[in-house]
């Protein structure tokens, strides 16, 4: 089990540590005198793309190139990205076509007939006599807006006017996505008792780690709100706590054994954001609450030592447990996509709830889990 859980950090912190820096993989540049070089692209940030381009060659040799050095680059399989030299700048490629967009930031790049047109710096008014070339007024005035999809639409629907081929570089967002998941981890728990003389056959403090399996699924809607989603878990676990202790009195010593079976099935509800994207992985921290529906066995076993003799008296309750619970919770993860699989490695806490059903005793359990979730998304667009 302890092999188990170091395995779970290890994987966590390599995440993190693989999440922090340059990562290289296959792609090409463009220079200058438009010859495309393949190379080891170094996988950055959205903010560090923008400037300049960070490139491995087959010797090893690592060399930083900046707007004005290249016409520009591309991941294979992934995003193409093109200098703006007037504003020293590589501008994100979402459609490659007889017209062409571009994107940096909220800024957004027309390309056509070798002509760039910055929609920030010349309006509207100079992309709208390029698509009235081709589209009626009126669907132009609609769509021609500072906003990524509307343009997109009207990029694409000049391209279909023109018959021209184009690429489509930006994935479009999805409406509503759905991810189904399977999850397992370690759970360290702890199970800790208020002191009272009524029950002087408890430790205060009681600790089992146990491992955990559930199902999940995780609600989203990217076009609205990007990184935010909901997700509804069912979970199962078993957690084990056992200890003996020792009371001596005027005339004789008792010996309890005491054992403590906790069979949960646990609903975690919670609100999931994702901020930012790092390298192709996205961090995320997630709260929410979680009701359980426990089962239990609490057995103390008691020996009475007086002199010579040895008295074992029966099995008898511990104490009483309810049989459903609610509390909150928080936790924090790294997840990444694999076309259409996602895989999480995460961390979390959940507070201490009270699960003695007597008014006399106080037993709070908490639980800190380490786990993976392993999910197949899917994704409604339009």
């Amino acid at each position: 089990m302890k092999r188990l859980l170091v395995g779970l950090l290890t994987i966590l912190t390599c995440f993190t540590a693989y999440s922090q820096k340059d990562n290289y993989t296959e792609g090409y540049i463009i220079t200058n005198d438009s010859k495309v070089v393949f190379a080891d692209l170094a996988y950055r940030t959205e903010d560090k793309t923008h400037f300049s381009c960070v490139v491995k060659s087959k010797n090893g040799r690592i060399r930083e190139y900046f707007p004005q050095e290249l016409k520009g680059y591309g991941y294979l399989g992934g995003n193409l990205y093109n200098s703006v030299q007037e504003d020293s700048i590589f501008a994100k490629v979402l459609i490659k076509g007889s017209l062409s967009l571009w994107k940096y930031k909220n800024s957004f790049y027309l390309h056509y007939a070798d002509e760039l047109y910055n929609l920030r710096k010349e309006g509207v008014e100079s992309a709208r006599n390029v698509f009235e070339s081709c589209l009626e007024s009126s669907e132009v005035d609609k769509s021609l807006k500072m906003k990524e999809p509307a343009l997109q639409e009207l990029v694409i629907s000049f391209n279909d006017c023109k018959k021209e081929e184009y690429t489509l570089f930006a994935k479009k967002k999805a409406n509503l996505q759905l991810e189904y998941g399977i999850t397992t981890g370690i759970s360290q728990s702890s199970l800790k008792f208020s002191e009272n003389s009524s029950f002087e056959y408890l430790s205060q403090n009681y600790q089992s780690a146990d491992p955990f399996y559930g199902l999940s699924i995780n609600v989203s809607m990217p076009k609205a709100v990007e990184g935010l989603s909901f997700q509804q878990e069912i979970q199962f676990s078993n957690s084990s706590y056992f200890d003996l202790v020792v009371v001596e009195n005027l005339n004789e010593t008792n010996f309890y054994d005491t054992y403590i079976d906790l069979k949960s099935l646990s609903l975690p509800f919670s609100v999931k954001y994702a901020p930012v994207e790092v390298s192709g992985l996205h961090p995320y921290f997630q709260i929410g609450i979680n009701y359980r529906k426990l089962k239990s066995n609490t057995i103390v076993q008691t020996e009475v030592v007086d002199g010579n003799v040895v008295t074992t008296e029966p099995e008898t309750e511990a104490f009483k447990v309810k049989d459903k619970t609610i509390g909150t919770w928080f936790g924090v993860g790294i997840s990444k996509e694999f076309q259409s699989l996602k895989g999480d490695v995460f961390v979390r806490y959940y507070s201490n709830t009270e699960v003695s059903n007597s008014n006399r005793l106080s037993a709070e359990n908490s639980q800190l889990t380490f786990g993976v979730l392993i999910s197949y998304l899917q994704a409604f667009r339009k």
